[in-house]
């Protein structure tokens, strides 16, 4: 949440990512240490892993006193003065004193309307009109981003792999991993570039296939897969899985699950959403062994449940999850309240304040280039601050 507010619409999808980015290195960081210290025969195996875990904590108890808090919400508790002051220092280097002042302004303006429109405060708000809808994409991206294998294959990766026959399963999890942070640093670029919904379908689509493949050869391969170069495909058809899965629905699904939900009730739906996807972990972790062995008994062919449910999630994406690419929270806020569909958002043209928005938060963290994208061609009033916003920036660029 934290990120998305300080991030302008232009690049919040890559700015955001750093979060599934880091929890890819660790991860990566904690099984290269599991395959390192597996060899060893003292008590330093596993104490070197606990050891490595103390120090991202110090790190961030060491940074976190150079953060800014976030100018919106300084904004939303009346605090103005400070809320100028954080984004001076977020704009630092990239927009002049007046256009931090033409921005704040604006994020004064957008509040005071969605105040107006909602007066959104309680948990139950949530669940109310056009927040209902929100909290509900966040909540079916989170549980959908689990239920596609992520859970199953980030808990019981080693033990599938020993069920359907591949050795050095130490190892294929550390290549595993890697394919995880391929697939997270591939999402820096693709995730405002191609957009939120092309990412998640496509995926998913991917996904799918790959999960049929590997169950498949697993279960039906005559004489099962025991080495070779069906061992070698399964391993290579799972390393996709996980770039597609990591770098579409591990990464996107964060950025959707901050930005779709309205600045008064952010922190609840997010709070919602993630509580919701850790009961979705939870319940996969502790289900999938009996579906897996006894009483369910379906050993590899427990991929084709997950490839199922990614074709499901094409469908609740292209149904329910609008693209919020480019677009910031307070036009994000005109879309929702407007009621348009998924399918037609691409196409929605955002006229008021949250246009304006969109347009001053481009400006003062990239330049003029991409400006106006997304914003309506009427020449009114609002139009006209963005035009100014522009000329400005531009003037600076020429000096």
């Amino acid at each position: 949440m934290y990120m998305s507010e300080l991030s302008p619409p232009a690049i919040r999808g890559a700015m955001v990512n750093f979060y599934q980015w880091w929890l890819m290195i660790g991860g990566l960081i904690a099984a290269g240490t599991v395959y390192g210290t597996s060899t060893m025969d003292n008590e330093w195996a596993w104490k070197t892993v606990i050891v490595l875990q103390i120090i991202i904590p110090l790190l961030l108890l060491s940074g976190i006193w150079f953060v800014p808090e976030s100018p919106r919400w300084l904004l939303s508790i009346d605090r103005r003065p400070e809320a100028l002051s954080a984004l001076t220092y977020i704009r630092h280097g990239s927009a002049t004193h007046s256009e931090v002042e033409v921005e704040l302004s604006l994020l004064e303006e957008a509040l005071r309307e969605q105040v107006q429109a909602h007066r959104a405060t309680s948990w139950l708000d949530c669940l109310r009109g056009s927040n209902g809808r929100r909290t509900f994409i966040a909540v079916g991206v989170q549980c959908l981003q689990q239920s596609q294998g992520a859970a199953f294959l980030n808990t019981y990766l080693v033990v599938f792999l020993k069920q359907i026959g591949i050795p050095n399963t130490l190892k294929v999890n550390v290549a595993y991993m890697c394919a995880n942070l391929a697939g997270a640093t591939l999402a820096f670029y693709l995730t405002d570039k191609i957009g939120r919904r092309y990412m998640l379908m496509g995926a998913s689509f991917f996904m799918c296939i790959l999960l049929w493949i590997v169950s498949g050869l697993a279960t039906w391969y005559p004489g099962g897969v025991s080495g070779g170069a069906v061992a070698q495909g399964c391993i290579a058809a799972i390393m996709f899985h996980s770039v597609f899965s990591t770098g579409a629905w591990g990464s996107v699904n964060w950025t959707i699950t901050s930005e779709v939900s309205t600045n008064q009730l952010r922190e609840r739906t997010i709070a919602i959403a993630t509580t919701s996807s850790f009961c979705c972990n939870l319940l996969i972790t502790y289900m999938n062994p009996f579906v897996q062995d006894e009483p369910g008994n379906l050993g590899s062919r427990v991929g084709m449940i997950y490839a199922s449910i990614s074709m499901a999630a094409i469908v609740f994406v292209y149904l329910v999850v609008p693209e919020m690419r480019g677009r910031s929270f307070e036009e994000l806020d005109e879309m929702f309240q407007a009621g348009v569909p998924a399918w037609r958002s691409r196409m929605f043209k955002g006229t008021g304040v949250g246009a304006r928005v969109t347009a001053a938060q481009n400006a003062n963290s990239e330049g003029a280039t991409r400006v106006l994208q997304g914003v309506g061609a009427e020449d009114d009033e609002g139009n006209a601050e963005i035009v100014a916003v522009v000329a400005v920036k531009v003037e600076k660029e020429k000096v």
